[in-house]
């Protein structure tokens, strides 16, 4: 392993990261060409549609790429099944010496096939470079091109004695307001948020990713709730991205309010039906398997307590963010409150943990660590 490799594969992840919020449910990829020791171009995956990163770095050079080093943080591609060109054939076509990689790509349409393509083509190809971090970068998409299943991300904000919010529901602001713009970052890579009744009466939220107040995106938001909790005046079911709102219920709910069922279809909501499970919560095994329907490959779940405890408690989770507050509330509500923990010995125990700071605000980030979640 060569240092210039390190380095300049690191630059391919900072590539990749500019396309974060615009090229789900791809992955996300940059990639540098280094001929004489310089770079020659650089690229990167935009936006879904848009030319894979290879292709991006190719086109953009000035300058002949023969005898060049590729460096791209994902296997090149090599199958037609979409609707870009296949990279490897490229770079074959392009006379490139030598490809250095991070990771394979999962997809088993590719998943080696594009390394073994290069190979016979004879041109060098190095993998493995930095592999982690690669992994961690797409840690969304290899989940979702692998289980079939979405990556599901828990997001909650607390007080240091583990509230969420007051008695009453109060909630806002418990974090600094750092945090907030890195929660909205966070919502970019989404391709969904989840959020449950009483978050949806108690602070009516948008769920779409803003800077400077103007939204940027706005993903599928989720709606676990009963119908008759819903006012005409909640913004996921009247601003102008209510086509992009899913109402989650069950088929009772809905055949008790049939009004409210044809005027949110009239305003362009979803409306989807699951079961409860046999302690009365809605079925998220099934919801999640409805996403599919939806081409979601990925799922934030910001609340309240009832819903990110059901996630906790039915293993439904890649990902927890904690964004903690110098805070003390005393009484209040607590996301564990309703998790089925009774003895020190049921605790669940996490081991792979970062932190960092916002402000006066810790991000405590848990990834989990069970094989199959």
């Amino acid at each position: 392993m060569h240092a210039a490799d390190i380095f300049y594969m690191r630059k391919t992840f900072a590539l990749a990261r500019k396309g974060i919020g615009r090229v789900q449910p791809n992955p996300l990829v940059g990639a540098i060409i280094v001929k004489n020791d310089r770079i020659i171009s650089t690229g990167y995956h935009k936006a879904y549609g848009a030319a894979h990163a290879e292709l991006d770095a190719i086109n953009r050079a000035k300058e002949s790429v023969a005898g060049a080093t590729l460096y791209c943080n994902l296997e090149p591609c090599c199958h037609t099944n979409k609707q870009t060109p296949p990279c490897a054939q490229r770079i074959i076509a392009e006379n490139i010496q030598r490809v250095v990689i991070a990771h394979r790509d999962p997809n088993p349409l590719v998943n080696g096939k594009g390394i073994e393509l290069l190979r016979a083509a004879g041109i060098e190809v190095v993998e493995g470079i930095e592999e982690q971090k690669g992994a961690e970068l797409n840690e969304i998409f290899f989940t979702s091109i692998t289980t079939k299943k979405p990556f599901i991300h828990l997001k909650w904000a607390q007080t240091i004695d583990g509230n969420i919010a007051t008695v009453d529901g109060t909630s806002k602001w418990l974090s600094h307001q750092k945090a907030l713009h890195v929660v909205h970052r966070m919502r970019k890579q989404y391709d969904a948020i989840a959020v449950g009744q009483h978050t949806l009466v108690k602070d009516n939220p948008h769920l779409t990713a803003r800077s400077n107040k103007q939204v940027i995106t706005c993903p599928w938001r989720i709606i676990l709730t009963n119908l008759e909790a819903i006012q005409p005046d909640h913004h996921v079911v009247s601003d102008a991205f209510k086509h992009k709102t899913i109402i989650f219920t069950t088929p009772e709910n809905c055949a008790s309010h049939p009004a409210i069922v044809q005027t949110l279809h009239t305003q362009g909501v979803h409306i989807e039906t699951i079961q409860r499970t046999k302690d009365g919560h809605l079925d998220l095994h099934h919801m999640i398997a409805t996403l599919a329907l939806y081409r979601i490959s990925s799922l934030m779940v910001e609340g309240g307590s009832t819903l990110l405890s059901s996630f906790i408690a039915q293993h439904l989770w890649h990902r927890i963010s904690v964004f903690i507050a110098p805070l003390l509330l005393g009484k209040g509500i607590k996301v564990a409150d309703h998790l089925p923990i009774q003895t020190l010995q049921e605790a669940l125990r996490f081991n792979q943990i970062t932190y960092k700071q916002y402000g006066d605000t810790l991000l405590y980030a848990i990834k989990n660590s069970q094989k199959g979640a």
